[in-house]
């Protein structure tokens, strides 16, 4: 059997009374928190991020983070993937220090780009997140993969 490392992935829809120490108990290793959504992320929500952050961390939990890609091309795809890309570092650096690469989460249902514009769109995306000294995880699931790349 493999040994697996147990972690969850929060946002405003947990909200910020979670019990990180059963958390812990329970196994918990770490937590991906969001950050942001698309280029115009409610600052609530983006608040209530850096609150479960630093509660995961005072916990004894590795932490991470991930942005919710909303592609798009209605002002260019390289301004619109670079503005999400940069949004999301300028918020990342009201929170704690992440103990993981930042985290693409590209699952957008509504997305219209086509297969090269998709490409384009995550390959500029991740140039920001990398020249900014940061390593980038994409995470998706398979079947939205296979229809869009």
């Amino acid at each position: 059997m493999t040994n697996l490392i147990k972690g969850i992935d929060v946002s405003w829809w947990q909200g910020t009374d979670i019990n990180w120490e059963k958390v812990k108990a329970d196994g918990y290793l770490f937590s991906f928190m969001k950050v942001t959504d698309g280029s115009a992320y409610s600052s609530k929500f983006i608040e209530m991020g850096k609150i479960q952050a630093t509660d995961a961390k005072k916990a004894g939990l590795k932490i991470g983070y991930y942005h919710f890609a909303h592609p798009s091309n209605f002002s260019g795809i390289e301004k619109d993937a670079k503005d999400e890309a940069n949004y999301f570092l300028k918020m990342l650096k009201t929170f704690p220090k992440p103990n993981f690469p930042l985290v693409l989460d590209f699952e957008d249902e509504k997305m219209t780009l086509s297969l090269d514009e998709t490409e384009q769109w995550i390959t500029l995306f991740r140039k920001v997140i990398i020249t900014a000294g940061y390593e980038l995880i994409i995470y998706s699931y398979a079947d939205y993969l296979t229809r869009r790349l």
